[in-house]
């Protein structure tokens, strides 16, 4: 559960996963933070398409495997990470592996507590 006011980062916000996630977080009044390597409009026409309508997520591109993520973790309070690679997809390990760890890295080092995996 997340708390009104709490600043919750997604990584791959857009996607089936993680556009249900953020949804289910701006119900309980959290802000929310999408990243993905899509830019911000590809991102909120992929969460519509999702869902059926509009979420107002602050949409940030970036790519976890070789950017700098610092900056779209400053002033989170909690991260998610729905990145992946579906089953016998290209890079799968990059994925699933070492997108994942730099997240959870760059998490701890931005002093943020709360980090949770979402697969399928």
């Amino acid at each position: 559960m997340a708390a009104a006011g709490d600043r919750v980062v997604i990584f791959g916000g857009s996607g089936y996963v993680g556009a249900y996630a953020a949804q289910q977080l701006l119900n309980q009044g959290a802000q929310v933070v999408s990243v993905s390597r899509k830019s911000p409009a590809e991102q909120a026409d992929k969460v519509k398409a999702i869902l059926g309508s509009d979420l107002k997520l602050d949409y940030q591109q970036a790519d976890a495997l070789s950017d700098d993520l610092s900056g779209v973790l400053k002033g989170a309070t909690a991260v998610i990470s729905c990145v992946g690679i579906a089953p016998r997809g290209a890079n799968q390990q990059d994925g699933h592996g070492q997108a994942n760890k730099k997240i959870a890295d760059a998490t701890a080092a931005a002093g943020i507590s709360k980090f949770v995996y979402l697969g399928v």
